[in-house]
């Protein structure tokens, strides 16, 4: 997000840690704006990039971003953001295996 980007072009010394991620992911899963999931792959890969891994928390949000889209999208988009929960829930599932010191719980 934009904290990156200022980060980055060093026009600040803050760096988004988990806890701004959790905030920003709060604050799109409380949205009723259709379109706002489309952010939800970027804001993943850009924890990624700050070597940041999503928690119970992050991931709760960004399910229910993408359930609210689903709900509130016309019938395709509706369909496409169904999918993109399924595959969160998968995703979210996978991360719990593969880390030993898991951040995510059932």
């Amino acid at each position: 997000g934009e904290l990156v980007v200022l980060h980055a072009s060093k026009k600040t010394t803050v760096k988004p840690d988990l806890e701004c991620y959790r905030h920003v992911l709060l604050a799109m899963s409380r949205s009723r704006v259709p379109t706002v999931g489309h952010n939800i792959p970027r804001l993943l890969k850009s924890m990624e990039d700050n070597q940041l891994s999503p928690d119970t928390f992050c991931f709760d949000a960004a399910i229910e971003t993408l359930k609210n889209c689903a709900r509130h999208s016309k019938s395709d988009d509706a369909e496409k953001y169904a999918r993109a929960t399924e595959g969160m829930l998968l995703r979210m599932e996978l991360q719990r295996e593969r880390d030993s010191e898991s951040v995510i719980e059932p």
